[in-house]
């Protein structure tokens, strides 16, 4: 039976060969995703990945305070000082049951749905830019971004004539 199954595959690579279509590889995948701007290289640097997740949802970090900014990420003291995270898009109308946060392990969510619901205008303040769930945050939007990118590339692969490996 494995031999069956093993003369089923070579067939099918001598048939696309016959037929003249290429294989999509890992390789081929790379060279184009890096064409696009989209290399291995960026995840290691912060400050890349950090401007091509802005520049890819069209929006701007900032810590200068504003009104009528889409939206706000900052901490806040408690009357019995106990830091709590605010993630609002309205800063003067808080649902402490949606906006506040005790732990800063949600934030960097909080700060990626901002990025992405924010319809490519407008900027975010965020009152610590150099805090751990902004790059979290960064990190998280290019993998999405990454993943979409790659998923569009084998598409346009494939309607070039490209076959998919087995």
């Amino acid at each position: 039976m494995e031999l069956n199954i093993l003369e089923m595959i070579n067939t099918k690579k001598l048939i696309r060969k016959i037929m003249g279509k290429n294989i999509i590889t890992e390789e081929l995948i790379e060279k184009r995703l890096k064409a696009k701007g989209f290399h291995e290289e960026i995840r290691e640097d912060e400050e890349k990945m950090k401007e091509l997740v802005l520049d890819h949802y069209e929006v701007e970090l900032t810590d200068q305070w504003e009104d009528g900014l889409e939206y706000y990420i900052y901490s806040e003291s408690t009357q019995d000082g106990y830091e709590v995270f605010i993630a609002t898009h309205n800063p003067n109308k808080i649902c402490i049951s949606d906006d506040v946060h005790y732990y800063d392990h949600d934030i960097a969510e909080s700060l990626c749905e901002g990025i992405r619901y924010s319809n490519g205008y407008g900027k975010i303040y965020v009152d610590n830019l150099e805090e751990d769930f902004v790059i979290e945050a960064m990190e998280t939007l290019y993998e999405s971004i990454y993943d979409n990118q790659t998923a569009q590339v084998i598409d346009n692969l494939i309607d070039e004539g490209y076959a998919e490996q087995d």
